[in-house]
């Protein structure tokens, strides 16, 4: 079944000029090596190169038209992530060079401001090694998203950053933490809408900001919690909600919140940490129109951590000669496998925008 789901994503070749030929192929290389975890372009090209850099690992093919910077999503793996270490193989097969920074925050499931200087790191570590005027990228997965478009804005590499790719990114981190607390998202025009949300981001939320809370026995209990609700949805927890503090209480106060509309204020009220990453890393408010980069977003309909609507609100904020956004009915959170034919070409478009930032062929 991913074999013809792959083939059908060839059939959108037909619709490239003669001169994206080879971009769409390659496009089509990529979804249909995704889908079936690798089996396409191990049998058709030479592995990449892997080399250990400080802080990094980087991947190389036979050819190198672009570089890109993959940044990990939050995992216990950061870099080492199978199915990462498999994207980023996959796009050296394709004539990237692939940088993998080290970000400790992403390993210790901990979302922070500080992952921004990161990337920013990386980007310059690449540049350094890659020819002058050779394009250069960033891609995003879930929350990496937001980091990485941050990233291209630092003037330090703003000029060198030439495109973004983000799959099931964000744009208000209000709105993101409203969805999977309340279970509501708010569609195009405005209105609260009834999703359905995995239980997994309200717990990842909580170990992921355990550390910042003041009192060592609240940091312990939320710690216990998002632990114990990670393993088991349906565990019990009154007994380790009845230990917590007034700092800890604010946080269990927000996850146990029904009302989408006092989740800002709610958010203002936990511990100053809370405050100052959340306003440095949601997009909302960001000066976007200083991006220089093209941005290519794709989403998911179903994404049951990140509403799709926020891929859309994020492609509103870009000028349109800057932004290429796609939407797949059924495309799970992270997941490049489509469900159907027309969900396959939405991926393939997007992977054929992908293609097109690289420079000529070597």
């Amino acid at each position: 079944m991913r074999l013809i789901r792959a083939g059908l994503i060839a059939l959108g070749l037909a619709a490239c000029s003669p001169s994206d030929a080879g971009h769409g192929l390659d496009a089509a290389l990529l979804v249909g090596d995704l889908a079936t975890r690798g089996y396409f372009l191990a049998n058709w090209a030479d592995p990449p190169r892997k080399e250990a850099r400080q802080g990094a690992d980087r991947y190389r093919g036979r050819s190198a038209r672009a570089g890109i910077v993959l940044v990990p999503g939050l995992h216990t793996q950061g870099k080492d992530e199978a199915n990462l270490v498999r994207l980023a193989e996959t796009l050296a097969r394709l004539g990237f060079v692939v940088h993998v920074p080290d970000l400790q925050n992403v390993r210790a499931l901990r979302a922070s401001a500080e992952d921004v200087g990161g990337i920013v790191k990386a980007v310059a570590d690449l540049a350094a090694d890659l020819p002058a005027g050779m394009p250069i990228g960033i891609a995003g997965v879930s929350y990496a998203a937001g980091p990485a478009v941050l990233a291209a804005l630092d003037p330090l590499v703003a000029t060198r950053v030439d495109f973004i790719f983000a799959l099931g990114g964000y744009y208000d981190l209000n709105a993101v933490v409203a969805y999977f607390t309340t279970g509501q998202f708010r569609d195009e025009g405005g209105a609260w809408r009834e999703g359905r949300p995995n239980v997994y981001g309200r717990w990842l939320f909580v170990r992921a900001n355990a550390a910042r809370l003041a009192e060592a026995r609240d940091r312990e209990v939320l710690e216990a919690i998002g632990l114990a609700k990670l393993r088991d949805p349906s565990a019990p927890i009154d007994h380790l909600v009845a230990e917590l503090g007034p700092q800890g209480k604010s946080v269990m106060a927000l996850l146990d919140n029904h009302d989408p509309a006092i989740v800002p204020a709610l958010i203002a009220a936990l511990p100053p940490g809370f405050g100052a990453d959340f306003a440095a890393l949601t997009l909302l408010g960001k000066p976007l129109s200083q991006l220089r980069a093209h941005v290519v977003l794709l989403h998911g309909k179903d994404d049951s951590i990140v509403p799709y609507t926020e891929s859309r609100a994020l492609a509103a904020a870009l000028s349109s000669r800057q932004v290429s956004l796609h939407i797949a009915e059924r495309l799970a959170h992270v997941d490049f496998d489509p469900k159907d034919w027309r969900d396959a070409l939405a991926v393939w478009r997007a992977a054929f925008d992908l293609m097109r930032r690289r420079g000529p062929a070597a």
